[in-house]
């Protein structure tokens, strides 16, 4: 056998000795114990020599024991990293978390930050049912970076009964999003009045503190009267930052995540008035082994 060979059958035999959760690190220091203590035990009962015998045979029955438990342990492994993603329709959902950054009108004509501000001092002033499509079209808001949410929004709104609304907040020297979440909570107040709660008071954190803006993710998921089943974290808005916060969020199992996929051109950039859709991030069985229930996939 090769030197490579040796030193993976060494890391595979320490992987095998090796405890990989809180209970199976206690059981081996209590095994490791009573091993140490069964001789002496023994002796006094059996005598020097029957009580080695029977140590000897009591390690090796716990080696097999322990052989027979890794194996099906690495099964379980096995079939969790065989796990293949395919798109698939997100749960409907009675929560919805959103991440949002600043707002980015993506159109040239607008650019000039007088002309938006103009528009965008309209709408924040004025009560939702005075507003019409075209004072939202006017800023483009249906192809600029909110696109996303709002596309996330109109998937769920027919199981929708809250909506909260993550920002970052504005330094001395960082642009944050709570002007983006007071805009995006207009519109939704606009399209779908008094059919779901928006929530975004509260809800803002500097977009380089991670763990502020997990926290705030969980009191979400701890604090509203929802099973946690029924709220989707969707991942696709704010910065980086703030996804993976959002992300830690979600590793507890049955708690769910979306991303809302859209066409992009070659440099990246989403086509506009192309296809975009929620897809389903499930992480449970890569993190568990198992699936509470298959969703529908979608069609490519």
């Amino acid at each position: 056998m090769t030197p490579l060979g040796w030193r993976e059958e060494r890391l595979r035999f320490e992987a095998m000795l090796a405890p990989t959760s809180p209970r199976e690190f206690i059981a081996f220091c209590i095994v490791m114990v009573l091993l140490g203590q069964l001789p002496s035990l023994l002796g006094n009962l059996l005598g020097t020599r029957l009580a080695n015998a029977v140590s000897i045979a009591g390690v090796v029955l716990l080696v097999l024991i322990w052989w027979f438990y890794d194996r099906r342990r690495a099964r379980k492994h096995a079939r969790t990293i065989a796990f293949q993603p395919c798109k698939q329709t997100p749960p409907a959902a009675t929560g919805l978390i959103l991440l949002l950054s600043p707002y980015d009108p993506r159109s040239a004509d607008l650019k000039d930050p007088s002309t938006l501000r103009r528009l965008l001092d309209k709408i924040m002033t004025h009560p939702p049912e005075d507003l019409g499509e075209q004072d939202f079209a006017a800023i483009n808001l249906f192809e600029s970076n909110l696109r996303p949410q709002i596309k996330a929004v109109e998937f769920h709104s027919g199981s929708l009964r809250d909506v909260w609304l993550i920002a970052s907040q504005t330094t001395a020297n960082t642009r944050g999003s709570e002007d983006a979440a007071q805009l995006l909570e207009k519109y939704l107040r606009f399209k779908y009045p008094a059919q779901f709660k928006v929530h975004r008071e509260g809800l803002s954190a500097p977009e380089w503190d991670y763990k502020c803006l997990w926290e705030i993710a969980e009191k979400v998921f701890r604090r509203s009267p929802y099973k946690e089943e029924v709220i989707v974290a969707d991942v696709t808005g704010g910065t980086k930052m703030m996804s993976v916060a959002l992300a830690m969020a979600c590793i507890p199992p049955g708690r769910r995540m979306e991303y809302v996929y859209s066409e992009r051109d070659s440099q990246g950039n989403p086509l506009p008035g192309g296809a975009i859709e929620p897809v389903v991030i499930d992480i449970d069985p890569i993190l568990y082994g198992s699936r509470v229930e298959p969703l529908p996939a979608i069609d490519s």
